[in-house]
Parts: structure tokens; sequence; C-alpha cells
């Protein structure tokens, strides 16, 4: 049971917390050591005090017992964000140590001061909870300095049954791991806000770039950036162009990174070729939701069907992604039986499936029906996505897809121009 279990807890999985931000739990390598220093020395002197019980000197002895985790004696989760260029910020740390009795394992944990008040404690719990029970763990226990508020709700409201004894100032905890009824509500609950947030900015985003807005009228960028104006939109928009030409008397930018305010959510109007490239970009601009309408993913070829799903993984590795959106729509030769028209019109999500897990697992997948559909999504599977297609009515897609189809299908794929 104990290699199962081993396999089982070696992997890393993506959870969302309560703001709609997604952080990415694994276990700390040897690797880690540096990172895990810097974490503990940009902790407050309170924070440490707490999490220590005291002054502890910071050095690689404090983190070592934590790296490369068996699951047998002792687990442990670090949780990470996204950092600069695209590498990891270490933000938490938790672990557990088997006891005496091999039932029951002392647990702790600590999360960055600047992160603090995110849930990230909370679910950094569910998974050691999750992972302990895998390893033949039956309780915690939990030493708490009586005036260390936030682990103690921490505690109180994950949704185990916890039992309490105080003494030199101290809390001691033991509670049971195991899943049950109450425990999972708790949970779903926890979801349902994380999710609920997480979608906020498809369907009430405060601004919206659009890559790919073109001056020449009847592109689909360009029409959609019209109609976001049109509809007298209440956020922010901006026009993203290769070249930064405005449109519609709005000033344009080159690339969302070069757009000094947040977005909220991204529309991607271009090629199927030239889709990740322009989705990594926005990621690192700090975009929090995707959407992509293009066409000419079955055409592209092998560099984008089947060379940068490998890519786009390994980018999804280090970039934690929002929800995505990928509509398509795919050109095929007169005379086959489609109507090109129609096929524009009707753009749809029929070409992506969200597969969930159980909410409490937290963990979620997007596959499409072709390789570079697929390999958009893969960037955005960082956080459960079930998106439908609402927003579209209110900035105008189908409107814009319509006078597209009508000015020329064949255009699209040019639409970046």
């Amino acid at each position: 049971m104990a290699s199962s279990a081993t396999r089982e807890a070696a992997g890393a999985v993506d959870v969302i917390l309560r703001d709609g931000g997604t952080l990415r739990l694994r276990p700390p390598t040897a690797a880690d050591a540096d990172a895990l220093v810097a974490f503990f020395e940009h902790l407050s002197e309170r924070s440490r005090y707490l999490r220590f019980h005291g002054v502890r000197a910071v050095g690689r002895p404090l983190v070592e017992d934590d790296l490369e985790p068996d699951w047998v004696e002792r687990g442990a989760l670090l949780g990470t964000l996204a950092g600069d260029e695209g590498g990891e910020r270490v933000v938490a740390l938790a672990s557990w140590v088997r006891l005496r009795d091999p039932q029951a394992a002392e647990i702790g944990f600590a999360v960055a001061d600047d992160e603090q008040g995110r849930g990230i404690g909370t679910r950094l719990l569910e998974q050691l909870a999750l992972r302990g029970r895998e390893s033949g763990i039956e309780r915690f226990v939990a030493d708490v300095l009586a005036d260390n508020r936030a682990a103690l709700g921490v505690f109180a409201d994950a949704g185990f049954e916890l039992a309490h004894e105080l003494g030199g100032g101290e809390v001691e905890l033991r509670f049971p791991i195991a899943s049950t009824e109450g425990f999972r509500e708790r949970v779903e609950a926890r979801d349902h806000v994380a999710v609920s947030a997480s979608l906020r900015p498809f369907f009430t985003p405060r601004s919206v770039a659009v890559i790919g807005a073109s001056r020449r009228r009847g592109s689909i960028g360009g029409e959609l950036f019209r109609n976001i104006l049109a509809a007298d939109f209440a956020g922010a928009a901006y026009p993203v162009n290769r070249s930064g030409e405005p449109v519609a008397g709005v000033r344009a930018y080159g690339s969302v990174e070069e757009i000094a305010d947040p977005i909220d959510l991204a529309v991607i109007c271009l090629p199927g070729a030239q889709v990740l490239d322009a989705a990594e970009s926005a990621l690192r601009g700090g975009v929090r939701a995707l959407c992509v309408i293009s066409a000419g993913f079955a055409e592209s070829g092998a560099s984008s069907g089947s060379d940068r799903p490998a890519a786009s993984h390994a980018s999804a590795q280090r970039i934690p992604s929002p929800p995505a959106f990928v509509t398509t729509a795919t050109r095929r030769p007169r005379g086959s039986g489609c109507d090109e028209n129609k096929a524009a019109a009707s753009i749809s999500s029929s070409s992506v499936r969200a597969r969930s897990t159980p909410a409490w697992r937290n963990s979620a997948s997007i596959a499409a029906s072709d390789p570079a559909s697929a390999a958009v999504c893969e960037l955005a599977a960082r956080a459960p996505a079930a998106v439908v297609p609402a927003f579209s009515a209110r900035i105008g897609f189908r409107r814009a897809t319509r006078r597209a189809s009508r000015a020329n299908l064949r255009g699209l794929p040019n639409d970046s121009r």
C-alpha cells in the first residue's frame, strides 16, 4: 500500500483559491531547497514565530526534512504561483510527520504574509488530508499557539470534527481526516465560491483586449472591437494588432504585454497558427481569462498540431492560466456540402469538452476536438472551466461573425493585418 500511495501523492495538482486565482501544489524536491530558504527568509518574524513556536535560524537545515517526501513517514506540499518570466514563486509549505501511532501524523504549514487570506492554508489542508488518507493515516494532530487565530480559523472552517486541548499557551488539535459528508459539503461550498470568482472575468470583465483587431472593415477582430464600443461597454477596451494601428479611433497596442492597465478578458481573433503565441503573451501580461475565435487549426499542419501541444504543456507547468473558451470555424472546400457562411456564423463551443473530477478533488482538464485547440485549452487547464458563450451577445460575437462571413470568410486567417 505504501508504494501505491507514494505514486498517487507524487503528482502536482492545481487548486482554485477563493478569489479565483490558481495555486499549484506539488511535493518539494531537492532542487527547491534554495527557494524554500528564500520563502522562510521573506516571512515576517511574527509568521516564523507562529510557525515554529519560537525563533529558528533560517537555512538549509530548516527545510531539508521537507524535501523529497516519501509519503510513508512524512509528506509535504509546496504551494507556488507564477513568478516573473514564467518561473515559480513559492508562497506556502505544508507537511506532516507520522507519529509513534502509525495512524496519526503531526502537521504544520506556513503561508507567505502577502498571500494570506486567499484560502491557501485551507487548500493545503484539504490536499494533505487526501494524501494522508492514501498513506494510511487516519488522524492529524496540530499544536497551534493560542494567539494564532488565523491558523485556528483554518482548522475550524475546514469541515473536520475537531477535538482540542489548551495548555501552556498552546492549543492541541486532534481530528480524523476521513472524507465525511460534512467535510465534502464544506469543500463543495468553497469550490462554488472559487469557481464563481474564477469565471467572473468572463461574464463581468472590467477590461477587454481584442487581439487581432484590425482597421479593415469586415474582419472578425475589427468588427468585434467596434461592436464592443457600439454596445457601450462599461469597462475599458483595447485593440491589439501587429502594427499597433488605431482601430475606430482608439489607440492600439502591439501586444497585451504593452498595456499598462490590468486586463480581465482577452479575445483572440487570429489564425490558428498564431493563437498559441498570442495566448502565451496574454498570460504573461496578466490576463485573467481567454476567449479564442479562430479558423485554420485543422489546416495549420504539424507545427501547431503536434509539436506545439507539448510546448504548451511545458508552458502550462509554470503559468497559472485562466479559464479558456475556444471556438473554431473550419473552412471546407466548396462543393463539400458545407455552407461556409453558415459555418462561420454558427461558431459555438461544441469543439470544447470540459471534464471535471469531483469538486472536492479540486482538479479539472479541458480537451478539444483537434490538437491545436487542445493546446490552447491546455494553457488554460490550471483552473476548472465550464464556460458558455453568454458574453458573446453582450459584445457582439455573432454579429461580428455574420458581417465577416458576408464580407469574405477567406479573409479570416489574415485577420491580424
